[in-house]
This record gives C-alpha cells, sequence and structure tokens, in this order.
C-alpha cells in the first residue's frame, strides 16, 4: 500500500476504551493489508466517514467497513 498517515481516528460508538482501540487496531490492519489505487498521491486532511450500525456484534467486519470506507474517499 501507499503511504498513509492517520493522525486520528475518532469513534463514537458505545465500546469500551479496550474495545475501541482493537477497532483501531483492526482498521489499521485492513488498510494496510488492502491494495491503494496507484494513483494516490494527495493528501486529505480532513476526510469524514459516518458508518451506521444497528449493534457492533464483530469488530473485524465494522473495521472492514470503516477501511473500505477510508479507502473509498481516498480513491
Amino acid at each position: 500500500m501507499a503511504e498513509l498517515d492517520v493522525k486520528r481516528l475518532t469513534i463514537r460508538a458505545p465500546l469500551s476504551t479496550t474495545e475501541g482501540r482493537r477497532l483501531a487496531e483492526h482498521v489499521t490492519r485492513h488498510l494496510a493489508d488492502t491494495p491503494s489505487p496507484a494513483d494516490v498521491t494527495r493528501r486529505h486532511d480532513a476526510d469524514r466517514a459516518e458508518i451506521h450500525v444497528d449493534a457492533i456484534t464483530d469488530l473485524d467486519a465494522l473495521a472492514k467497513r470503516i477501511a473500505a470506507e477510508i479507502l473509498r474517499q481516498i480513491g
């Protein structure tokens, strides 16, 4: 993947601090494992992604959705 510097990931969800950290780790892993578009060279300073879920039952699945939305926005 091209270099991606995420300075802040804010998650507003009914998660404990430990679960929030685990979710952030999952997101970064999915971002690292996903090939990025070849033309990602521009800077993104303040992108915002909103993902609505009814219930958080699978942190990894939610992390995949968050990573996909981030990549969609920068692609």
